[in-house]
């Protein structure tokens, strides 16, 4: 059963009408959830935090869900969208929209990884 939101368009946040919260999902992937999402072991920051998360949450609550989790076929890990899955969490969400794709290896995979921690508008536009 789909979630019902009431937005006002005086304030710009989202309230939830019924206990189980979610968000718009505009993008492609699967709902996925987030207790079973795996980090990446090479991540510098486990969970994220700070200032980068706080703007995922803002952004979140405003747009619903424009990018992907992007999670590694080849070992499960989230590779990118950590700190889009630590915003999940603090807004109380259960699942989240996740696109499994291949890397040609772990070199690839960890280089992927680097450019998220860096600036996430350098992959996602």
């Amino acid at each position: 059963m789909p979630v019902i939101f009431r937005v006002s368009h005086d304030i710009p946040h989202v309230e939830p009408m019924n206990p189980a919260p979610s968000l718009p999902v505009h993008c492609r992937g699967i709902l996925f959830p987030i207790s079973e999402l795996v980090p990446h072991p090479g991540s510098v920051e486990a969970p994220p935090s700070g200032h980068r998360v706080a703007l995922r949450v803002q952004a979140l609550r405003r747009n619903g869900w424009r990018d992907p989790v992007i999670v590694s076929r080849q070992t499960g890990h989230t590779v990118i969208g950590a700190d889009l899955v630590e915003a999940a969490r603090q807004l109380g969400l259960d699942r989240v929209p996740v696109e499994e794709q291949d890397f040609r290896g772990a070199s690839e995979e960890a280089a992927v990884l680097a450019l998220d921690a860096i600036s996430p508008a350098l992959i996602r536009g």
